[in-house]
């Protein structure tokens, strides 16, 4: 490497795996597989330090969009960075602690996935053993047949791409349905915890809607923006002078609606506008639903640009949440 060049601050590039690792977290495969949506989070004892590193990887943005690492942290730094992003999943794409051999693959393949990645990103990555083979397998592993990733979302994600200009902030309309098997009985059961919540995401029920019961994931929003009467939901088309620019907000009250659950007797259907929010709804729901053991048992995919015909339209992504 050129001596000109620099690197942001993080794990060198001389950097190998060593020392005890401590700790070892991936996507959790079903949110992954809906959404393509998670995090990546490891620690390893480094004398009397800790070094952590920590990778957000999505498919709609490219793969890997974000990395953090702390080279020199202390004694038991781990246990309380990854409580923060285990429980602050409107902010943080979901994960769960897996094999390291697992949780490489994600990793690995999320950076052979990533277009235009800088080849010193790659040294950031070595905190967990590579995989076998190359990029090319690598990737294969993650997107292509029989890998982690189903082929329907690889799909549509590949058949929308995220616009060179699109803002800052916002991400590409995928209308995603989630459907989970909670057992019978369980529905009411499990959106009476939902409802509970104390910490974002935060629910509110819309009621009944022939047999399902409906809530909503619901947040703050300024002043300025419309309304709709409570209990109610306005959904409304926000354009900039570029037509085909459009971002779509639904509104609850005075709060913006991000997605909504509906529980029938047995089952739950998550339905979100994009699949960073189907994500975070679906990672809120199996963890609410732990001891019930639930089973997601379908997801779809649609773009509004093939129900609408726009070239493509936008909404608030991971980051505004």
């Amino acid at each position: 490497m050129k001596k000109k060049e620099k690197l942001p601050p993080g794990l060198p590039l001389s950097f190998s795996p060593q020392g005890e690792l401590l700790a070892c977290y991936g996507p959790h495969p079903e949110v992954w597989k809906a959404t393509g949506y998670g995090t990546v989070f490891t620690a390893r004892r480094a004398g009397k330090k800790e070094i952590l590193f920590g990778s957000l990887l999505s498919l709609s943005e490219g793969g890997i969009t974000r990395l953090f690492t702390k080279p020199n942290a202390a004694p038991g730094s781990w246990r309380d960075v990854s409580a923060y992003l285990l429980e602050r999943l409107n902010a943080f794409p979901p994960m769960v602690a897996l094999p390291p051999d697992l949780v490489s693959e994600y990793l690995y393949g999320a950076y052979a996935f990533s277009k235009g990645s800088p080849p010193e990103l790659f040294g950031y990555l070595n905190i967990l053993k590579p995989p076998p083979g190359n990029a090319d397998d690598w990737r294969r592993r993650l997107v292509g047949p029989g890998g982690l990733t189903p082929g329907g979302l690889v799909r549509v994600i590949l058949e929308n791409p995220r616009p060179a200009d699109m803002p800052k902030g916002k991400e590409v309309i995928i209308i995603t349905r989630i459907k989970v098997s909670l057992g019978a009985g369980n529905g009411p059961k499990v959106a009476r915890r939902l409802l509970r919540r104390r910490i974002p995401p935060l629910f509110e029920s819309m009621g009944r809607r022939g047999e399902e019961m409906v809530l909503e994931w619901v947040r703050p929003y300024p002043a300025e923006l419309p309304k709709s009467p409570a209990g109610h939901k306005l959904t409304a088309l926000f354009a900039s002078q570029n037509t085909e620019s459009i971002t779509l907000r639904t509104f609850v009250g005075n709060r913006q609606g991000m997605g909504e659950i509906a529980f029938t007797d047995e089952q739950a259907q998550i339905e979100a506008m994009t699949l960073s929010r189907a994500s975070v709804l679906l990672a809120v729901l199996l963890a609410a639903t732990e001891d019930l053991k639930p089973t997601v048992t379908s997801t779809t995919w649609e773009s509004l640009r093939k129900l609408i015909g726009e070239t493509w339209r936008w909404a608030e992504d991971y980051q505004n949440f």
